[in-house]
């Protein structure tokens, strides 16, 4: 498209091919050592906000490829954390789907599936990625057939067109001990959250208000909404 700079290219491409669905690939958990090098985190959120911006200009829909092997055999490997933050996160960015890049080996190490040269063995890897398959798919399956809103942070990483939380009308309140990551959808009119906790050491303690009433929490054993497991104040 001989574009000069990389939202450049984003922005010719969804101005150009308004009926094709943008599917990027972002392997920055990964290359970045699971957050610990600033400017690859910084990248990843950064990647999804230009991307967002470019498929709200024109209409696009946003597609997501990430990473579920090492990638390079210095690179740290794929654990449920870091598969998990990739996972919500691109839904967090309002994707319309999920791919990892790749199932296999082919020479990459810790794939889900191994070619021993015999047949396709399941590593321990798969077993994690099932389990970040069978949540995302529960919640993704509710978020899809809502509106996309936007995607806010509690730490905005220094980049600039990223958005406080603060800055978003519809939570009256939000407080966690770590960063976060929030992707706002819309139910028939009712405000929904997707909380992702942008830490990769620890858990997270969250407080968040929509206004008057009580909260429900989607809880991907059940398939369904349910009361908050702590109560306000707890």
């Amino acid at each position: 498209l001989e574009a000069e700079t990389y939202e450049e290219y984003l922005d010719r491409y969804c101005r150009i091919l308004p009926d094709i669905p943008l599917s990027v690939d972002n392997y920055q958990i990964i290359m970045g050592m699971d957050n610990q090098k600033e400017e690859h985190q910084r990248g990843y959120y950064l990647n999804l906000i230009q991307c967002r911006e470019a498929c709200d200009r024109y209409g696009v829909e946003l597609h997501y490829v990430i990473n579920s092997n090492q990638l390079r055999k210095y690179l740290t490997p794929p654990t449920m954390e870091n598969l998990m933050l990739q996972a919500f996160s691109v839904l967090a960015a309002g994707s319309r789907s999920i791919s990892w890049f790749t199932y296999f080996a082919w020479g990459y190490c810790y794939a889900p599936v191994d070619d021993n040269g015999e047949c396709d063995l399941r590593t321990s890897i798969w077993y994690l990625l099932r389990e970040v398959n069978r949540r995302a798919l529960s919640m993704g399956n509710e978020l899809y057939r809502m509106q996309y809103q936007g995607m806010y942070f509690t730490d905005t990483l220094g980049i600039a067109r990223a958005k406080n939380i603060d800055s978003c009308d519809k939570i009256s309140s939000f407080s966690s001990d770590l960063p976060c990551m929030i992707g706002m959808y819309e139910d028939d009119g009712e405000p929904v959250a997707l909380v992702v906790n942008m830490s990769l050491e620890h858990s997270n303690r969250i407080s968040i208000s929509f206004g008057d009433g009580q909260n429900t929490v989607w809880n991907t054993e059940y398939n369904e909404y349910i009361a908050p497991i702590l109560n306000p104040g707890d």
